[in-house]
């Protein structure tokens, strides 16, 4: 028997999400150093990821804080082995693993998350405001290599030391190679290939719209991000790698003499025929 791969739909089918164009662009402020200037940027540049489901439009925050808003309904979830609990003000606290208190929903259904780089705010009609402690284009943070632990939040990665938060919100476990698909993605397929022995090589796992979400290998699990792709090994090191920019490391040309000495001659010529003999030949 030949290799192949098989398909796995995990998650019921839905039908296609309807998003509202309006919504698409957040407006994000940017204080501090940056005074009182207003700027728009994509919320990629800090570090949060936006999806659309028919119900809501949902937030992922790096610190692993998750947000969504929608037909008067909210959605709060902690990070990775942390809780949501009621306060007395009338909203909600919301803890990491380590009992830290990283968000707040306040009364005014407005959402409040603390992370190492800024506050971000978050209205009940979907508007974000972040306000940077240093700089206010996170993507300037994402550096080629091994990625500290301590460093996870400036990809837009969360870790409770068991689970691990990718900023499309997908939660893998790298000793067991589990992968928990959230619900906005309802769509949500895997396919898997396997060798010409039926051992397991390699799992895909796509959205709705056949985007790549993950790809599961004998070296762990590969993100793909707006900007490259954040891999983590079995053993739970995180690694950032990204793509070699354009015109880097381009072979070099040569031109032989017979070429050039043609082009010399014909450069100004206003002759479609120069340098060519009577075979149409150079």
């Amino acid at each position: 028997m030949g290799s192949g791969h098989e398909i796995d739909n995990t998650v019921a089918d839905a039908s296609s999400n309807q998003a509202n164009p309006a919504l698409l662009q957040a407006i994000i402020e940017t204080h501090g150093k940056y005074g009182d200037s207003r700027t728009t940027a994509s919320l990629a540049s800090v570090n949060v990821t936006n999806r659309f489901t028919q119900e809501m439009s949902i937030n992922n925050f790096p610190n692993g804080v998750k947000f969504g808003t929608g037909d008067g309904a909210q959605l709060v979830e902690a990070p990775n082995g942390g809780q949501v609990v009621a306060n007395k003000k009338g909203g909600m606290d919301v803890y990491d693993s380590h009992h830290k208190k990283v968000a707040e929903l306040d009364a005014n259904k407005t959402m409040h998350v603390h992370t190492r780089n800024g506050e971000y705010t978050e209205s009940k009609d979907g508007q974000v405001i972040f306000e940077p402690l240093r700089t206010g284009d996170l993507s300037s943070l994402h550096k080629k290599g091994i990625v500290e632990p301590s460093k996870l939040e400036n990809y837009g990665v969360s870790s409770d030391g068991k689970t691990t938060r990718f900023p499309n919100g997908v939660n893998y476990e790298p000793r067991t190679g589990q992968v928990v698909i959230p619900a906005e993605y309802p769509n949500f397929q895997e396919e898997r290939f396997f060798d010409d022995h039926h051992n397991l090589t390699k799992r895909l796992g796509l959205n709705g719209d056949g985007q790549v979400l993950y790809t599961i290998d004998n070296k762990g699990i590969h993100v793909p991000t707006t900007d490259g792709t954040i891999s983590q090994s079995h053993n739970g090191t995180v690694r950032f790698e990204s793509p070699q920019p354009q015109g880097k490391h381009l072979p070099k040309m040569s031109i032989d003499d017979d070429l050039k000495k043609m082009m010399d001659e014909c450069g100004n010529s206003n002759d479609p025929l120069c340098g060519l003999d009577l075979d149409g030949k150079l």
